[in-house]
């Protein structure tokens, strides 16, 4: 694996390139583990997909006759190419309708929750909840769904910069970002901010921790703690058991408001410039001993995702805007391609986007795309980024990366991460 770090106004982008062998068990392990779901917070994630025109519509049986093999031969008409290049896009957008399908659900009462939501559609599903601390950490709830692992949370409308923000991790882990006033209120064991050092503290809870035991001090003090001490907050919520690909449904405690939520999908085709697979071909393996090459990767970076900021924006933009924007790389792709592009936005599992990225392999395999584009966004409020390191925030909170998926098993990140964070 190769890693190129690019420094831009106000964030940093790091290039990784790495090859993954679909037969090697470990490999795929740890390509899971170090691109995918070690950002544990997403709440949007985007593919965009270059359709091939007419790509292997046609598929031959092994006992077809001479007479057959003959007709393939023959020059197709120019609407049997047509029917090719629409059979393209049906078949891939097919592939991800079931992904990217709008739910609906009656919303539970928001005093009670003891419905269970078995027999609904759960894949999709997160809740948003209004709730003091203490009423998540009964022991109850810690047992069912915290101490076992697997319970997402993050607190939302409240700011890193200049509030208290908490999340839950699945490995059974509650971080706590506040400023020194609810600090010292709390009274709990933490360390200072690596960023804003003796002016915001984190407090990390273990609840697999004997300290944290029925019954104990140090549970009783924390209990108090956070019910008298600090304020309810909002957060948005969902369950995945350990090895299990589906959200499992919620029973929180009595005084939680509860919102169950679907995320909200959209799917399209549009005609969109991007380069082609050579193209990205080229600026990739260009053999360089000296220094330039730095500059040549800096600059094909930054007009990578120049180029996708576009396409994410679904702007198709006219060949004679090139000259003031000034891309080199838009300007090697004058003629639009016709693009799949959805998205979900909510809060988004991991297991998702591990099946998203199965799933453009597969039109990879198929020859329908020409390369895959997986962008995933991160909460800018979040505590933490990747490998739970802490997370800031200066002019913006960017914890986003952006996968481009190659044919041959070859992956390429992007990770667009803010000035505060040090580590991708």
């Amino acid at each position: 694996m190769s890693i190129i770090n690019n420094e831009v106004p106000n964030n940093k982008i790091l290039l990784k390139r790495i090859t993954v062998d679909p037969n090697d068990k470990e490999q795929i392990e740890n390509f899971n583990k170090n691109f995918i779901t070690n950002h544990v917070f997403n709440q949007k994630v985007e593919i965009i997909l270059p359709i091939k025109k007419g790509a292997n519509e046609e598929v031959e049986e092994d006992n077809n006759n001479e007479s057959d093999k003959k007709s393939q031969q023959k020059p197709k008409a120019k609407g049997s190419l047509l029917s090719q290049a629409s059979s393209s896009y049906l078949l891939v957008e097919g592939e991800f309708t079931s992904l990217f399908q709008e739910q609906s659900i009656t919303p539970l009462p928001s005093s009670s929750n003891n419905k269970s939501l078995d027999g609904i559609n759960t894949k999709q599903l997160y809740y948003q909840i209004e709730t003091t601390l203490d009423l998540l950490l009964s022991h109850e709830f810690i047992d069912k769904y915290i101490k076992n692992g697997g319970f997402y949370a993050i607190s939302q409308l409240n700011f890193i910069d200049s509030g208290n923000v908490v999340a839950f991790l699945p490995n059974s882990k509650i971080i706590l970002n506040v400023d020194k006033e609810t600090y010292q209120e709390l009274g709990l064991l933490g360390k200072s901010s690596v960023f804003k050092n003796l002016q915001r503290y984190i407090i990390t809870l273990d609840m697999t921790s004997k300290e944290y035991q029925r019954g104990s001090k140090s549970y009783t003090r924390l209990i108090w703690s956070l019910k008298d001490r600090l304020s309810s907050i909002n957060l948005i919520c969902f369950y995945q058991k350990l090895n299990s690909t589906q959200l499992q449904s919620i029973d929180f405690p009595q005084g939680v408001k509860v919102l169950p939520s679907y995320n909200q999908p959209t799917q399209e085709i549009l005609n969109l410039r991007l380069p082609t697979l050579n193209i990205i071909n080229e600026n990739l393996n260009i053999n360089n001993s000296n220094n330039d090459i730095k500059m040549i990767y800096n600059d094909f970076i930054n007009e990578w995702v120049e180029v996708l900021g576009f396409a994410s924006l679904g702007i198709n933009l006219n060949q004679v805007k090139d000259f003031e924007i000034g891309n080199s790389l838009l300007s090697q792709c004058p003629i639009a391609t016709k693009c799949l592009k959805a998205t979900q936005k909510g809060l988004v599992s991991n297991s998702f986007i591990l099946e998203l990225i199965e799933k453009i392999k597969l039109m990879l395999s198929k020859g329908l795309i020409e390369y895959g584009v997986l962008n995933i966004y991160g909460f800018a409020d979040t505590p933490i980024s990747w490998n739970s390191i802490e997370h800031n925030f200066l002019y913006g909170g960017e914890n986003d990366q952006s996968l481009l998926i190659l044919p041959n098993n070859k992956f390429i990140s992007s990770n667009l991460i803010g000035t505060y964070d040090y580590y991708c």
